[in-house]
C-alpha cells in the first residue's frame, strides 16, 4: 500500500500534458562576418550581447572561405598582415581593382556557399556585416524566402553596395551609421528606397552605453588627477607610429599630461615604450591587451588614433575630441571617417609628426576649441544602434515567409 501511495504522489506532482504551455523555439539568425578589422569583430560581439538571450546565432565568414579557395590558407589574415607591414597602397589597389571583379567571377560560388549554410541552419533572418558579396548573399536569402539585413560597420559604403542596383529581394533593410553622401547617398544612387534605409549609427559595444565612475577608474589605473589624459590607440599595424607619438608627447612642457598607450599584445613595443625619456611634468601608463577601452575613453581628455571606423565610433560615443593619424595614405574607405570627423568639428588630422605637440596643446588648452567640440557633439545624432536594432531584427525575423 505504501508503494502505491508513493507512486500516486509522484505521478500527481507531474503537470498534466494538456496544461503544459508550449515553449516557443528561438528564432535563428545567420550572420555573415569577417576576420578583417576591429569593426567587424566588435559588431559581432555587439550583436551577440544584444540578441543571445532571445535568438540562436550562427556566425560564418564567407569572404575568408572564398579567399581560401584560391589556395591562401590564412584567408582574411592576409589583409591584416598587409596592414601590419604598412602596405596600405597595395591594399587599396587590391580592394579597388582586384577584389570586386574577382568576386564577380565567383558569383555562383558565393551564392552556393551561402545557400548551403541557409539550407543547413534554416535561419529566420540573414544579417550581413561585410562588403563585396551582398548581392549574391541577398539572392541566396531571397531564393529561400528569408529576410536580408545589411548592417554597415563603415561610413563609406562603396564596397557594400557592389551590384546592389540589381537587388530584387522583397524583404530587405540596410542599417547605416550617418546621413552622409558616402552612405545614404550611395544607397539611393543604387535605387534602394528610403523605406529600406535605417539610420541607427554604427554597431556600438554595450559597455560604451553605460555610465562610468571616472574617479574609480583613475584610481584603478593609477592615473593622476592633476594631469590631462591622452589616450593613444594605433592598433596592431601602428607600433612605429605609436613610438613616434609617444616620444613627442612625453617631452612636452608647460602642459602636464598623462599618456595611456594601448600596446595590445606587442611585447616589443612595450619594451621600447619603457625606454622613452619623460619630461618630469608628464607620466605614462602602458596598457597590454584590454577589453576595457570604454573605461579608458571615459577618463581621457583626448584620443589619438588611426582612422578605423570602430575606434572612431566608440570615441564619438564617449564624446572625445579626436586627432587622427594620416601620416601615411589611409585605406580609401576610411577617408570618409576622416572627412566626417573634421566636418563635424569634433577633431582634426595629424599629417606630420612635427605637428603633434601643437595640435595636442590646442585641443587640451584652447577654450574656444574645447567649447566648439562640446557644441558639435551636442548637435550630432545620438547612436541608437543598441536601442533600436533588436526591434528591427524582431520585425524582420518574424515576417511571414
Amino acid at each position: 500500500m505504501l508503494r502505491i501511495f508513493l507512486f500516486f504522489c509522484v505521478v500527481s506532482s507531474f503537470p498534466l500534458l494538456g496544461n503544459e504551455e508550449p515553449v516557443e523555439e528561438k528564432k535563428k539568425i545567420l550572420i555573415l562576418s569577417s576576420f578583417g578589422g576591429y569593426a567587424h569583430t566588435a559588431a559581432e560581439k555587439t550583436l551577440q550581447a544584444i540578441l543571445k538571450e532571445e535568438y540562436n546565432l550562427k556566425i560564418i565568414h564567407p569572404i575568408n572561405e572564398i579567399i581560401k579557395s584560391y589556395g591562401f590558407s590564412s584567408g582574411e589574415n592576409i589583409y591584416n598582415a598587409m596592414l601590419s607591414n604598412g602596405w596600405i597602397k597595395s591594399m587599396n589597389f587590391i580592394a579597388h581593382y582586384i577584389i570586386p571583379p574577382l568576386f564577380k567571377l565567383q558569383n555562383n560560388k558565393i551564392a552556393a556557399l551561402i545557400q548551403k549554410e541557409i539550407e543547413k541552419e534554416k535561419p529566420d533572418l540573414v544579417v550581413s556585416l561585410i562588403p563585396f558579396i551582398n548581392l549574391q548573399a541577398s539572392k541566396a536569402a531571397e531564393k529561400h524566402k528569408i529576410p536580408y539585413l545589411i548592417i554597415s560597420v563603415d561610413y563609406d559604403l562603396k564596397n557594400y553596395v557592389l551590384g546592389l542596383d540589381k537587388l530584387t529581394h522583397p524583404n530587405f533593410q540596410f542599417v547605416i551609421g550617418a546621413n552622409l553622401n558616402a552612405s545614404r547617398g550611395r544607397l539611393l544612387s543604387k535605387g534602394i528606397s528610403e523605406d529600406s534605409i535605417k539610420q541607427l549609427g554604427l554597431p556600438l559595444r554595450l559597455d560604451f552605453t553605460q555610465e562610468k565612475n571616472k574617479e574609480e577608474i583613475k584610481k584603478e589605473y593609477n592615473i593622476p588627477e592633476d594631469k590631462q589624459v591622452i589616450l593613444l590607440m594605433m592598433g596592431g599595424a601602428g607600433s612605429k607610429n605609436a613610438l613616434k607619438y609617444t616620444k613627442r608627447i612625453l617631452k612636452m612642457k608647460k602642459t602636464p599630461v598623462h599618456l595611456i598607450v594601448c600596446a595590445g599584445k606587442d611585447t616589443k613595443l612595450k619594451e621600447k615604450l619603457k625606454k622613452i625619456p619623460i619630461e618630469k611634468t608628464n607620466s605614462i601608463t602602458i596598457m597590454g591587451f584590454t577589453d576595457k577601452v570604454s573605461d579608458l575613453m571615459a577618463v581621457a581628455d583626448l584620443l589619438i588614433t588611426k582612422p578605423g571606423p570602430g575606434t572612431l565610433n566608440e570615441a564619438m560615443a564617449s564624446k572625445l575630441p579626436v586627432l587622427v593619424d594620416v601620416s601615411r595614405t589611409p585605406l580609401y574607405w576610411e577617408r570618409r571617417n576622416i572627412e566626417y570627423l573634421c566636418q563635424a568639428k569634433i577633431g582634426n588630422k595629424i599629417k606630420r609628426f612635427k605637428d603633434t605637440e601643437r595640435l595636442v596643446k590646442r585641443y587640451l588648452t584652447n577654450k574656444a576649441i574645447k567649447t566648439q567640440v562640446e557644441e558639435s557633439y551636442a548637435k550630432l545624432p545620438q547612436n541608437e544602434f543598441h536601442t533600436k536594432i533588436k526591434e528591427l531584427i524582431c520585425e524582420m525575423s518574424h515576417a511571414e515567409k
